[in-house]
């Protein structure tokens, strides 16, 4: 059930009215938002409602076992058992296609007579997403970083809270399951407030910038073998899958918000940073948090010399990059920007720019940065040597594309409202939707006035999927 639809409204509002209602019965505001969850997971596809069932009830299970016993074997095999199961699910559904035809193309080529069956099921949306939120608890409780929850109910509406059950952000039990178990007994206005303005933010940022920026995007992508048409993807994909993505992220926010829940901010004007891992810190960021806790650190981080910590950040980002999709395309964007965090942690090109022009070098910096963050979108969406190759090397290298310059005007226009919200967000330190309740009362009927009439005049009117429900 996309959220740019009405039927999101005709759900959503009647899940708000309910808890409002149950604020103070605990257990039923867990079966209502259990139920509400499986509901809106499995509005398309109900049979995979039971995959979030099943990766839940296993880990609620073993996180109850892995809780009671000392024993340093029993810990660690519960921990495995819990590893194996969730990555198994992951490769099942997410890369077991792939493997196969990877496997069968390296039998080919060694003249070796076996063939595997072609095993290709469709990838449960989200499956990404809430196994990793599934997993951190797991990890956390063999930490004793964490007590086992004793509710199934309350722990079954943690997995399946809908508004980031689709892409996230990914939450920690410690932070999102209290929020559920013991809600606030009052919703302030202001929060009522917040929610709605995330919502409307997040549909301006998906119906004006993102949709249209997908048009040009498949323009460009009809049009590769034409000189420029290359450059002109990378630019508007590096808009789109941004807006895309926040306002997904935004408009779960809000309708958290509208329940009395604050979910993880995930975005922080990321096109501004200065180098790859402050990049990092500011995009997915439950993403990247949760790869730096678990995946990072239990490689060992920085503590053992330059050349483990290199790799470890290659590392990282290699699986990083699985993490998005099962393509060779998706490892090397991984690696690449494993590279450059390995690139600047030995050679801080910022930090030299920033000492020798001042205030011009963090500039270029921040430009330079954006230049190898959209080289890296461009390895991340062609996903094929072909494809790639043409961006440089055009089949068409005499012939412009002819519609560049109306190409290029439609993403200053319809990227511009980002970049302006985002420097005005970067300029006091904080996201463009903090900035709302400084407003003046006129400030914000003026926003609010703006955003309608963008939706109306500049909307596009044919809605796309949200890009990471692929993942």
């Amino acid at each position: 059930m996309p959220f740019n639809s009405f039927e999101y409204l005709f759900f959503f509002l009647p899940i708000v009215w309910l808890s409002y209602i149950l604020l103070r019965r605990t257990r039923l505001r867990s079966v209502v938002l259990v139920t509400s969850g499986y509901v809106f997971y499995g509005w398309a596809q109900p049979w995979i409602v039971s995959l979030l069932f099943l990766s839940s009830t296993t880990d609620f299970l073993i996180g109850r076992w892995l809780d009671r016993t000392d024993r340093p074997k029993t810990r660690r095999m519960l921990l495995i058992l819990s590893l194996i199961f969730n990555v198994g699910l992951l490769g099942v559904f997410k890369y077991s296609g792939w493997l196969f035809d990877n496997f069968n193309a390296v039998f080919t080529v060694l003249h070796v007579p076996i063939h595997l069956p072609a095993l290709k099921p469709s990838l449960p949306p989200g499956i990404s997403f809430y196994t990793f939120q599934s997993l951190s608890y797991i990890i956390d409780i063999y930490r004793r970083k964490l007590h086992a929850h004793p509710k199934l109910w309350e722990y079954w509406s943690f997995v399946a809270f809908f508004p980031q059950l689709f892409a996230g952000p990914i939450e920690r039990t410690g932070h999102l399951l209290p929020q559920l178990t013991h809600p606030r007994k009052r919703i302030q206005p202001r929060m009522i407030e917040m929610g709605v303005f995330m919502i409307a933010w997040g549909l301006f940022k998906k119906l004006v910038v993102a949709d249209n920026m997908s048009g040009i995007v498949e323009l460009c992508r009809d049009n590769m073998a034409l000189h420029g048409a290359g450059v002109l993807l990378a630019l508007a994909f590096t808009f789109q899958i941004y807006a895309d993505f926040s306002a997904y992220t935004d408009i779960a926010r809000g309708s958290a918000r509208l329940l009395g829940i604050s979910l993880r901010r995930n975005f922080m004007t990321p096109y501004f940073a200065h180098n790859p891992s402050e990049f990092w810190r500011r995009w997915h960021m439950s993403l990247s948090t949760w790869i730096r806790d678990y995946v990072y650190i239990s490689l060992g981080g920085n503590r053992y010399g330059p050349g483990r910590t290199l790799f470890n950040l290659v590392a990282t980002m290699f699986l990083a990059g699985l993490w998005h999709g099962a393509g060779w395309f998706f490892v090397l964007w991984g690696i690449y920007h494993g590279a450059l965090l390995c690139v600047y942690h030995v050679w801080p090109l910022d930090r030299w720019l920033e000492r020798a022009f001042g205030k011009a070098g963090r500039v270029i910096s921040i430009l330079w940065m954006f230049a190898l963050v959209t080289f890296g979108w461009v390895i991340f969406y062609l996903g094929e040597i072909g494809h790639f190759m043409r961006v440089f090397y055009p089949n068409k290298p005499g012939a412009p594309f002819v519609s560049g310059a109306q190409i290029a005007y439609g993403i200053f226009l319809f990227g511009l409202p980002l970049i302006c919200t985002d420097w005005l967000g970067f300029r006091k330190h904080r996201e463009f939707v903090d900035l709302w309740p400084h407003l003046t009362a006129r400030a914000k009927v003026l926003v609010y006035l703006l955003i309608f009439y963008g939706i109306v005049i500049f909307g596009a009117r044919e809605s796309h999927e949200f890009i990471y429900f692929h993942f």
